[in-house]
């Protein structure tokens, strides 16, 4: 692989971050000649030789470097060898302990080579009787320990190791990595037999230690020295000469095809890989006619079947082919993929979709409706002008560094940089909460003027503030208690309206699939239950805020909402909001009760009673399906090819039905239906409770905003020191961005989630389809990039 040894050599090899332009490039290349096939065989000439060459000279150059550093260590072995026969002292980089030489055994077969009262050999008298031989070699300077106890221990003592570090810099000729040697002379007992010697050179070869002779005679050393200088010399001119080559083919193979654009080899990779995966793909087909035509079957978006139609045509002219290539619709009963067209804005909302999971072909895609409902839960939330100004500048330079960052690679940036529409929306929202709530970094801004005028012990309104909350509640004695009530009252408004959304899509899904059953019996009842009791509620606190509550403590409405199932509706004297309030209450309680049942059992019956009468009429009508065409719609409207539900009593309308022999389970579809009405009936209380999420998170992030600013700068402040005051600013600037931009902002984004992946889409979205990929070259480049 040319690629990573490019860098070894030093030569840097361009690479392409916009796969667009360099796929427009290979275009026009093809485009420019005749037979596009002459140029993919010229190509795969072209890589031939350059393989060839670069592995020969790859190759030469490793075995030249290989043998160079032989011939170095050989030459330090000399050196060394000589120093020590010549008396010079070798110095011992690993020494035994006392300890390790008594618990050795001792040999009895004669004297061992070194005994305990004797020091280094060099100028010792040993006994005459014993021979001795010694082996010279290399081995690594981090295994001179390991291979001197190795030594020891396996010849009992009958050895004695020195080394010398190579001071000389010797590289892997493999890794170009440098390496550090170190220079050993073994000596140990011969005798007659040669078992000592094998039984060093086996522990030599185990520790991959390099042996070197070393001449006997002194007109040998000297002749041996001369020629190491000569062939060190002369290696290391071929091996600069072979790198020279190398260096100049890897610069070819880096030159630029143009202005910006890859390097060839890139270049030359990218078309083998285009080629390989349109092979990848051919054997997907299948051959008819007697193997003299190709046919597969894929999904097509409707709004470019006339395109390919068109494209398809046109290579078959060009190509002069005898079989045109023909693309036709294929009934099939294959549910076909979830297709939607995206761009940067909306891709990362769908992403948060589907990581939910995929909406089903032609099912309602809450994507759409993310796009404005997630970024605003979101600002609730965190709702701040200051903050939201943050997070909106923050998005705002991602969004100006996002063209930079792509032709950098930089893939930390690029990652930031996907999600900076929704990070600039996201502030967006923030900033405009924070504005209604006239909050910024826990202080009121009084921009209009208060509205509120105190006269005496008591305060009067004149007017009524034109935008937000009226900054005299901030730094009010009931401040916290207004802004609970205010925010917690909102929370449940957005939340039942959401819901009710989410019921209505729960309407359009099944008027599109023509459910009439899931109309009747299941939006209808789910949508009298939540408004007869939930919706209500909001209704309520509307009424309760366009009414001046100055006489008497207003009624509390969780009291009067949890009075309606236990005492029937009933009001308690001096709770009733309007009159006759209390025989409304026992209606929708009424209407909110029967609603149960009719989601219950009804349908079931209904699908029951239905495939009774097919039975009744015929088996034939068991089992029928429309079936699709092969294309794929997008989420925009057009053609519908999904199966309707015109014979519901079959299928079940889609909740169960025939198995994959027609049969009718009556007691799977029932207990399905029991789990969603228990789901739908104890989850609008759940779900509702759920969205308090809201004005928890916000009083949660304005208390910590007044806490940062009132223990870090206002304290600082008060003290008069400017050392304090910068010190408080910096502890206020950290906790701000280390806590509420960062912390907060992540478990806002959380929390906004959990609202739309539970209570908001489990009312209408099943979330069980798959995604259309069509087959793409810039995807199959990307992902072999990656």
């Amino acid at each position: 692989d040319a690629l990573p040894i490019s860098e070894k050599y030093g030569i840097a090899m361009a690479k392409s971050t916009d796969i667009e332009a360099m796929l427009d490039s290979i275009k026009t290349q093809m485009d420019q000649r005749e037979h596009q096939s002459d140029y993919l065989e010229e190509l795969e000439t072209t890589l031939e030789e350059y393989e060839r060459e670069f592995n020969e000279l790859h190759g030469y150059n490793e075995r030249l470097t290989r043998e160079y550093n032989e011939k170095v260590e050989m030459k330090h072995v000399i050196e060394k060898a000589s120093a020590f026969i010549q008396g010079a002292n070798w110095s011992e980089t690993a020494r035994r302990s006392e300890s390790d030489i008594e618990n050795l055994p001792v040999v009895r077969d004669g004297a061992p080579l070194l005994r305990e009262s004797e020091g280094p050999m060099a100028n010792r008298v040993v006994e005459r009787s014993m021979r001795f031989s010694y082996l010279t070699g290399v081995v690594d300077k981090s295994e001179t320990g390991r291979f001197e106890r190795m030594l020891f221990r396996a010849t009992k003592g009958n050895t004695y190791a020195l080394f010398s570090p190579i001071d000389e810099t010797i590289k892997d000729p493999s890794t170009d990595a440098e390496q550090e040697k170190a220079v050993f002379i073994v000596f140990y007992q011969g005798g007659l037999t040669n078992a000592m010697e094998n039984k060093v050179k086996k522990i030599c070869d185990a520790f991959g230690a390099r042996r070197y002779p070393y001449p006997e005679d002194k007109q040998s050393l000297v002749r041996l020295q001369g020629d190491l200088i000569v062939q060190l010399q002369e290696g290391q001119q071929v091996i600069s000469k072979t790198r020279e080559r190398i260096m100049e083919l890897l610069s070819r193979m880096a030159a630029v095809s143009g202005p910006g654009g890859p390097a060839l080899l890139y270049e030359w990779t990218a078309i083998v890989q285009k080629e390989k995966s349109i092979y990848h793909t051919l054997n997907y087909f299948k051959t008819s006619h007697g193997k003299q035509t190709l046919r597969a079957e894929c999904w097509c978006p409707l709004s470019v079947k006339d395109a390919v139609s068109t494209q398809l045509s046109y290579v078959s002219q060009k190509s002069l082919d005898t079989i045109p290539a023909l693309l036709k619709p294929l009934p099939t009963s294959a549910t076909p993929p979830s297709y939607f067209k995206l761009n940067d804005f909306t891709a990362v909302f769908q992403e948060i979709l589907d990581t939910y999971g995929v909406p089903q072909y032609e099912e309602v895609n809450p994507a759409i409706f993310t796009c404005v409902t997630f970024p605003f839960l979101f600002g609730i939330m965190f709702g701040d002008i200051g903050h939201g100004a943050l997070l909106t500048t923050f998005g705002i330079y991602l969004i100006m560094v996002n063209d930079s960052a792509k032709r950098s690679g930089n893939s930390g940036l690029l990652s930031l940089c996907k999600a900076r529409y929704i990070l600039t929306m996201m502030g967006g929202f923030a900033f405009f909460v924070g504005f209604m709530y006239n909050d910024f970094m826990s202080l009121g801004l009084n921009i209009f003027g208060t509205t509120w005028l105190k006269d005496g012990e008591n305060w009067k309104r004149d007017g009524i503030y034109p935008i937000g909350i009226d900054p005299v509640w901030h730094g009010a004695e009931n401040e916290l208690l207004f802004f609970n009530s205010l925010k917690m009252k909102i929370s449940v408004i957005l939340g039942v309206a959401q819901m009710t959304f989410g019921i209505c899509l729960k309407l359009c899904n099944a008027l599109h699939f023509n459910r009439k059953l899931d109309v009747y019996f299941e939006f209808i009842p789910q949508m009298i239950f939540m408004q007869s009791l939930f919706g209500y509620m909001v209704i309520m606190i509307f009424i309760k805020w366009g009414q001046m509550w100055d006489i008497y403590n207003p009624p509390n409405l969780i009291n009067t909402l949890i009075n309606i199932p236990l005492h029937l509706g009933a009001v308690a004297p001096g709770d009733d909001l309007y009159d006759g309030q209390a025989t409304v209450q026992l209606i929708l309680f009424l209407f909110a009760f029967l609603s149960v049942p009719v989601m219950l059992l009804v349908k079931p019956l209904v699908l029951r009673h239905r495939h009774n009468q097919a039975i009744a009429r015929g088996p034939q009508l068991l089992g029928s399906n429309h079936a699709p065409a092969a294309f794929v719609d997008e989420e925009e409207g057009g053609e519908q090819h999904s199966p309707t539900d015109s014979s519901s009593a079959v299928h079940g309308g889609g909740h169960g039905g025939h198995g994959e022999h027609g049969e009718f389970e009556f007691g799977e579809i029932m207990i399905h239906q029991v789990i969603e009405t228990i789901e739908f009936v104890l989850g609008a209380v759940s779900n509702t409770a759920s969205y308090l999420r809201l004005w928890a998170l916000s009083l949660a992030h304005s208390q910590l905003a007044e806490v940062f600013f009132s223990k870090a700068m206002l304290m600082t402040i008060k003290s008069g020191n400017f050392f304090m005051i910068v010190v408080g600013f910096t502890v206020f600037f950290g906790a701000t961005i280390g806590v509420l931009m960062m912390m907060d902002v992540l478990e806002c984004f959380l929390h906004s989630l959990r609202l739309h992946w539970v209570e908001f889409q489990n009312k209408f979205y099943k979330g069980d389809g798959y995604k259309f990929n069509p087959f793409s070259f810039k995807a199959v480049l990307a992902s072999d990039k990656e």
